[in-house]
């Protein structure tokens, strides 16, 4: 199993891990072919992903800061999006 199958499997566990990264959620995001969107200067935290192929497809959270992991209620709600985009 490689590297990218291992972290779709630990990210799609049920149930939802606590412990995922921002990091490993934007290597995930990248797996699957979505696009980081650059906010801007005033973007604090918040980052975008998009779809290349249909912008209006797109999925926005908080990033954390440091090791922090991603909330547990922000990920199921970031899997459901995946879902309803047609990525997963």
């Amino acid at each position: 199993m490689t590297k990218a199958q291992k972290l779709r499997k630990r990210i799609l566990a049920k149930p939802t891990p606590a412990d995922v990264t921002n990091s490993e959620l934007v290597s995930f995001f990248k797996q699957l072919g979505l696009e980081e969107i650059q906010l801007g200067k005033t973007s604090g935290s918040r980052i975008k992903f998009a779809n290349p192929r249909d912008r209006s497809q797109q999925i926005r959270l908080h990033k954390s800061h440091g090791s922090s992991p991603i909330d547990r209620g922000a990920l199921q709600d970031v899997i459901k999006k995946l879902r309803k985009m047609g990525f997963i």
